[in-house]
Protein backbone atom coordinates (compact mmCIF):
# COMPACT_ATOMS: atom_id res chain seq x y z
CA UNK A 1 0.00 0.00 0.00
CA UNK A 2 0.97 3.70 0.27
CA UNK A 3 2.39 6.66 2.42
CA UNK A 4 -1.16 7.58 2.79
CA UNK A 5 -4.71 6.64 4.77
CA UNK A 6 -7.33 4.60 3.14
CA UNK A 7 -10.66 4.62 3.78
CA UNK A 8 -11.42 1.09 4.59
CA UNK A 9 -9.18 0.85 8.01
CA UNK A 10 -9.39 2.62 11.33
CA UNK A 11 -7.19 5.89 12.25
CA UNK A 12 -4.54 3.62 14.34
CA UNK A 13 -4.76 0.86 11.52
CA UNK A 14 -3.80 3.41 9.08
CA UNK A 15 -1.02 4.67 11.37
CA UNK A 16 0.75 1.75 12.21
CA UNK A 17 0.29 0.36 8.76
CA UNK A 18 1.87 3.47 7.74
CA UNK A 19 4.86 3.03 10.12
CA UNK A 20 4.98 0.15 9.66
CA UNK A 21 5.60 -0.17 5.77
CA UNK A 22 8.16 2.59 6.25
CA UNK A 23 10.36 0.32 8.75
CA UNK A 24 9.84 -2.44 6.47
CA UNK A 25 11.53 -0.48 3.71
CA UNK A 26 14.28 0.79 5.49
CA UNK A 27 15.42 -2.59 6.67
CA UNK A 28 15.41 -3.77 2.31
CA UNK A 29 17.08 -1.25 1.48
CA UNK A 30 20.11 -2.05 4.20
CA UNK A 31 19.68 -5.56 3.07
CA UNK A 32 19.91 -4.81 -0.51
CA UNK A 33 22.91 -2.48 0.66
CA UNK A 34 23.99 -3.36 3.44
CA UNK A 35 27.53 -1.21 3.20
CA UNK A 36 24.69 1.80 3.35
CA UNK A 37 26.13 3.83 0.04
CA UNK A 38 24.99 7.51 -0.29
CA UNK A 39 21.73 6.97 -1.90
CA UNK A 40 20.74 4.15 0.70
CA UNK A 41 21.78 6.62 3.62
CA UNK A 42 19.71 9.33 2.09
CA UNK A 43 16.43 7.20 1.95
CA UNK A 44 16.79 5.72 5.40
CA UNK A 45 16.60 9.34 6.82
CA UNK A 46 13.85 10.43 4.37
CA UNK A 47 11.56 7.32 5.62
CA UNK A 48 12.84 8.66 9.28
CA UNK A 49 11.20 11.89 8.74
CA UNK A 50 8.35 10.46 7.07
CA UNK A 51 7.48 8.16 10.51
CA UNK A 52 8.22 11.43 12.78
CA UNK A 53 5.85 13.54 10.65
CA UNK A 54 2.97 10.86 10.91
CA UNK A 55 3.84 10.28 14.62
CA UNK A 56 3.50 14.35 14.98
CA UNK A 57 -0.14 13.55 13.07
CA UNK A 58 -1.07 11.21 15.39
CA UNK A 59 0.38 12.95 18.74
CA UNK A 60 -3.12 13.71 20.27
CA UNK A 61 -3.69 10.01 20.55
CA UNK A 62 0.16 9.18 21.28
CA UNK A 63 0.90 11.54 24.35
CA UNK A 64 -1.22 9.17 26.39
CA UNK A 65 1.90 7.22 28.14
CA UNK A 66 4.75 9.59 26.46
CA UNK A 67 4.12 7.33 23.51
CA UNK A 68 5.09 10.25 21.00
CA UNK A 69 7.82 12.33 23.18
CA UNK A 70 9.82 8.91 23.05
CA UNK A 71 9.72 7.41 19.68
CA UNK A 72 9.79 10.97 18.08
CA UNK A 73 12.87 11.29 19.60
CA UNK A 74 14.40 7.92 18.74
CA UNK A 75 13.56 8.19 15.33
CA UNK A 76 15.09 11.19 14.90
CA UNK A 77 18.39 9.87 16.42
CA UNK A 78 18.58 6.98 14.26
CA UNK A 79 18.27 9.30 11.51
CA UNK A 80 20.72 11.41 12.52
CA UNK A 81 23.38 8.62 12.68
CA UNK A 82 23.72 8.81 9.15
CA UNK A 83 23.51 12.19 8.61
CA UNK A 84 27.48 13.09 8.48
CA UNK A 85 27.40 10.65 5.21
CA UNK A 86 24.30 12.64 3.69
CA UNK A 87 26.22 16.03 4.32
CA UNK A 88 29.35 15.25 2.74
CA UNK A 89 27.64 14.32 -0.57
CA UNK A 90 25.46 17.36 -0.54
CA UNK A 91 27.91 19.83 -0.02
CA UNK A 92 29.95 18.83 -3.54
CA UNK A 93 26.52 18.87 -4.96
CA UNK A 94 25.89 22.24 -3.79
CA UNK A 95 29.17 23.74 -4.58
CA UNK A 96 28.48 22.46 -8.41
CA UNK A 97 24.98 24.43 -8.69
CA UNK A 98 26.81 27.63 -6.77
CA UNK A 99 29.53 27.93 -9.29
CA UNK A 100 27.49 26.88 -12.18
CA UNK A 101 26.47 30.46 -12.35
CA UNK A 102 29.90 31.78 -12.56
CA UNK A 103 30.22 33.77 -15.68
CA UNK A 104 33.71 31.91 -17.21
CA UNK A 105 35.19 29.06 -17.32
CA UNK A 106 37.98 30.58 -15.74
CA UNK A 107 36.26 32.00 -12.68
CA UNK A 108 35.12 28.55 -11.95
CA UNK A 109 38.55 27.06 -11.88
CA UNK A 110 39.25 30.05 -9.03
CA UNK A 111 37.06 27.94 -6.81
CA UNK A 112 38.10 24.72 -7.95
CA UNK A 113 40.72 23.83 -4.69
CA UNK A 114 37.39 24.35 -2.51
CA UNK A 115 35.58 21.36 -4.42
CA UNK A 116 39.25 19.19 -4.41
CA UNK A 117 39.00 19.57 -0.59
CA UNK A 118 35.33 18.63 -0.39
CA UNK A 119 35.78 15.26 -2.61
CA UNK A 120 38.61 14.39 0.13
CA UNK A 121 36.34 15.35 3.14
CA UNK A 122 33.60 13.30 1.17
CA UNK A 123 35.58 10.22 0.88
CA UNK A 124 37.07 10.09 4.20
CA UNK A 125 33.65 10.44 5.84
CA UNK A 126 32.01 7.72 3.74
CA UNK A 127 35.48 5.62 4.47
CA UNK A 128 34.95 5.61 8.30
CA UNK A 129 31.04 5.20 7.88
CA UNK A 130 31.59 1.83 6.01
CA UNK A 131 34.39 0.41 8.35
CA UNK A 132 32.03 1.20 11.07
CA UNK A 133 29.77 -1.87 10.35
CA UNK A 134 28.57 -2.78 13.81
CA UNK A 135 26.88 0.62 13.70
CA UNK A 136 24.94 -0.62 10.58
CA UNK A 137 24.52 -3.78 12.33
CA UNK A 138 22.91 -1.88 15.67
CA UNK A 139 20.81 0.00 13.55
CA UNK A 140 19.37 -2.96 11.73
CA UNK A 141 18.42 -4.40 14.99
CA UNK A 142 16.69 -1.41 17.14
CA UNK A 143 14.83 -0.20 13.81
CA UNK A 144 13.40 -4.05 13.98
CA UNK A 145 12.53 -4.20 17.81
CA UNK A 146 11.00 -0.67 16.75
CA UNK A 147 8.54 -1.94 14.45
CA UNK A 148 7.35 -4.39 17.32
CA UNK A 149 6.45 -1.12 19.34
CA UNK A 150 4.68 -0.19 16.77
CA UNK A 151 2.02 -2.85 17.47
CA UNK A 152 1.34 -1.21 20.63
CA UNK A 153 0.88 2.09 20.03
CA UNK A 154 -2.17 3.55 21.80
CA UNK A 155 -4.54 5.13 18.48
CA UNK A 156 -8.02 4.51 18.94
CA UNK A 157 -10.65 5.20 15.98
CA UNK A 158 -11.51 8.58 16.87
CA UNK A 159 -11.76 9.61 13.03
CA UNK A 160 -10.16 12.89 11.93
CA UNK A 161 -10.38 14.18 15.43
CA UNK A 162 -7.24 12.07 16.45
CA UNK A 163 -5.28 13.61 14.07
CA UNK A 164 -6.27 17.34 14.61
CA UNK A 165 -4.55 18.50 16.98
CA UNK A 166 -1.01 17.14 15.42
CA UNK A 167 -2.21 19.05 12.26
CA UNK A 168 -3.06 22.05 14.12
CA UNK A 169 0.28 22.11 15.95
CA UNK A 170 2.34 21.14 12.39
CA UNK A 171 0.69 24.07 10.67
CA UNK A 172 1.16 26.42 13.33
CA UNK A 173 4.37 25.76 13.94
CA UNK A 174 5.02 26.12 10.73
CA UNK A 175 3.51 30.04 9.90
CA UNK A 176 5.17 31.05 13.67
CA UNK A 177 8.63 29.51 12.10
CA UNK A 178 7.95 31.74 9.09
CA UNK A 179 7.79 35.19 10.73
CA UNK A 180 10.56 33.90 12.83
CA UNK A 181 12.97 33.01 9.90
CA UNK A 182 12.01 36.33 8.38
CA UNK A 183 12.70 38.63 11.65
CA UNK A 184 15.52 37.05 12.93
CA UNK A 185 17.30 35.94 9.12
CA UNK A 186 19.56 33.60 11.07
CA UNK A 187 20.90 30.34 9.54
CA UNK A 188 19.28 28.30 12.46
CA UNK A 189 15.37 30.07 12.42
CA UNK A 190 15.48 28.94 8.52
CA UNK A 191 16.37 25.55 9.06
CA UNK A 192 13.55 25.11 12.14
CA UNK A 193 10.84 26.28 9.62
CA UNK A 194 12.26 23.77 6.73
CA UNK A 195 11.76 21.04 9.28
CA UNK A 196 8.34 22.56 10.17
CA UNK A 197 7.36 22.86 6.36
CA UNK A 198 8.52 18.95 5.50
CA UNK A 199 6.45 17.48 8.78
CA UNK A 200 3.45 19.45 6.75
CA UNK A 201 4.57 18.41 3.40
CA UNK A 202 4.39 14.76 4.27
CA UNK A 203 1.09 15.12 6.95
CA UNK A 204 -0.70 16.67 3.58
CA UNK A 205 0.77 13.99 1.99
CA UNK A 206 -0.89 10.55 4.12
CA UNK A 207 -4.21 13.09 3.64
CA UNK A 208 -4.17 13.87 0.26
CA UNK A 209 -6.70 10.48 -0.75
CA UNK A 210 -9.49 12.77 1.08
CA UNK A 211 -9.52 15.17 -1.33
CA UNK A 212 -6.89 14.28 -4.16
CA UNK A 213 -6.63 16.54 -6.48
CA UNK A 214 -7.02 19.63 -4.51
CA UNK A 215 -4.06 18.10 -1.64
CA UNK A 216 -1.90 16.96 -4.30
CA UNK A 217 -1.68 20.41 -5.57
CA UNK A 218 -1.02 21.78 -2.44
CA UNK A 219 1.74 18.73 -1.58
CA UNK A 220 3.62 20.22 -4.90
CA UNK A 221 3.51 23.86 -3.43
CA UNK A 222 5.22 22.06 -0.21
CA UNK A 223 7.64 20.61 -2.00
CA UNK A 224 8.70 23.53 -3.81
CA UNK A 225 8.77 25.57 -0.73
CA UNK A 226 10.77 22.83 1.31
CA UNK A 227 12.81 22.38 -1.76
CA UNK A 228 14.05 26.42 -1.39
CA UNK A 229 14.63 26.09 2.53
CA UNK A 230 16.27 22.61 2.02
CA UNK A 231 19.08 24.46 -0.63
CA UNK A 232 19.00 27.27 1.96
CA UNK A 233 20.24 24.74 4.31
CA UNK A 234 22.71 23.21 2.08
CA UNK A 235 24.25 26.47 1.47
CA UNK A 236 25.33 26.51 5.49
CA UNK A 237 26.53 23.32 5.22
CA UNK A 238 28.78 24.31 2.29
CA UNK A 239 30.01 27.54 3.95
CA UNK A 240 30.79 25.41 7.82
CA UNK A 241 32.57 22.73 5.19
CA UNK A 242 34.72 25.50 2.91
CA UNK A 243 35.63 27.18 6.18
CA UNK A 244 36.72 23.55 8.25
CA UNK A 245 39.23 23.61 4.88
CA UNK A 246 40.35 27.48 5.55
CA UNK A 247 43.79 27.30 6.31
CA UNK A 248 44.66 24.85 3.21
CA UNK A 249 42.36 27.68 1.30
CA UNK A 250 43.81 30.74 2.58
CA UNK A 251 45.91 31.71 -0.41
CA UNK A 252 44.96 29.52 -3.11
CA UNK A 253 41.74 30.71 -3.79
CA UNK A 254 39.44 33.80 -3.21
CA UNK A 255 36.96 32.52 -0.76
CA UNK A 256 35.16 35.96 0.10
CA UNK A 257 34.21 35.92 -3.17
CA UNK A 258 32.98 32.65 -2.83
CA UNK A 259 31.03 33.38 0.02
CA UNK A 260 29.57 36.22 -1.88
CA UNK A 261 28.19 33.73 -4.86
CA UNK A 262 26.59 31.54 -1.71
CA UNK A 263 24.98 34.72 -0.08
CA UNK A 264 23.41 35.91 -3.48
CA UNK A 265 22.17 32.15 -4.03
CA UNK A 266 21.18 32.25 -0.63
CA UNK A 267 18.97 36.10 -1.31
CA UNK A 268 17.35 34.34 -4.24
CA UNK A 269 15.86 31.52 -2.37
CA UNK A 270 14.68 32.94 0.86
CA UNK A 271 12.96 35.87 -1.34
CA UNK A 272 10.75 32.53 -3.18
CA UNK A 273 9.98 31.07 0.26
CA UNK A 274 8.70 34.12 1.24
CA UNK A 275 6.33 34.33 -1.65
CA UNK A 276 5.43 30.72 -1.48
CA UNK A 277 5.34 30.60 2.28
CA UNK A 278 2.73 33.41 2.25
CA UNK A 279 0.43 31.50 -0.14
CA UNK A 280 0.74 28.52 2.29
CA UNK A 281 0.14 29.61 5.42
CA UNK A 282 -2.32 32.09 4.55
CA UNK A 283 -4.95 30.17 7.04
CA UNK A 284 -5.05 30.71 10.85
CA UNK A 285 -4.37 27.50 12.15
CA UNK A 286 -8.13 26.82 13.10
CA UNK A 287 -9.71 27.63 9.47
CA UNK A 288 -7.09 25.00 7.98
CA UNK A 289 -8.05 22.52 10.43
CA UNK A 290 -11.68 22.84 10.40
CA UNK A 291 -11.29 22.60 6.39
CA UNK A 292 -9.21 19.80 6.44
CA UNK A 293 -12.15 17.95 9.14
CA UNK A 294 -14.94 18.83 6.21
CA UNK A 295 -12.71 16.81 3.43
CA UNK A 296 -12.14 14.09 6.07
CA UNK A 297 -16.13 13.43 6.82
CA UNK A 298 -16.97 13.71 3.38
CA UNK A 299 -14.52 10.96 2.10
CA UNK A 300 -15.17 8.61 5.10
CA UNK A 301 -18.82 9.67 3.81
CA UNK A 302 -18.10 8.19 0.18
CA UNK A 303 -18.89 11.67 -0.90
CA UNK A 304 -16.71 14.48 -2.94
CA UNK A 305 -15.98 17.40 -0.65
CA UNK A 306 -17.91 20.62 -1.75
CA UNK A 307 -17.61 24.15 0.04
CA UNK A 308 -20.38 26.56 -1.08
Amino acid sequence: MSFRFVATESLGDNVKRIVDEQIGRILREIERDPSCCDTTVHEIRKRCKRIRAVLKLARGELDCGGVFKCENQWFRDAARSFSSVRDATVVIETYDDIVQGCSCESEMGVFAPIRQGLIVQREKTISQHHDDQRLIEEFVSSMAQARERVKDWPIGDKGFAGLAEGLRKTYRGGRRAMREAYKVGSEEAFHAWRKRVKDYFYQVWTLKGIWEPVLTALQDELKKLSDYLGDDHNLTVLKEAVAGDGERLRGVCDMEKFYELVDRQRSRLRSKGWLLGQRIYADKPGVLVGRMSKYWDAWRGGESPRID
